[in-house]
């Protein structure tokens, strides 16, 4: 499962790695081409964007801790012996 959470990351971080500078670069063309006060509004937007993505990238990665947390300790957890019937004490 631990091999599991670390490829599901290692995707997370690369393809978004990658996504992000495509994604860049096609926002500098754009912005390269628009007049200064159009590209600062553009720019301004990009910007929260870019910051609620961030917030949500934060949380899926701690959303992944988490989950291997709870396995972790899932596993780690010793079985409780069911409760055995005792028989009534003779007098």
């Amino acid at each position: 499962m631990s091999a599991t959470l670390v490829i599901v990351l290692l995707v997370l971080v690369v393809g978004e790695r990658a996504g992000d500078a495509l994604e860049r670069r096609q926002h500098e063309v754009v912005l390269g081409k628009l007049p200064l006060p159009e590209a600062h509004g553009h720019y301004e937007r990009l910007r929260r964007r870019s910051r609620r993505i961030r917030i949500l990238r934060a949380l899926t990665v701690a959303a992944l801790l988490t989950m291997a947390y709870v396995y972790r300790h899932t596993l780690n957890r010793t079985p409780t012996a069911p409760p055995t019937a005792s028989a009534p004490a003779s007098r």
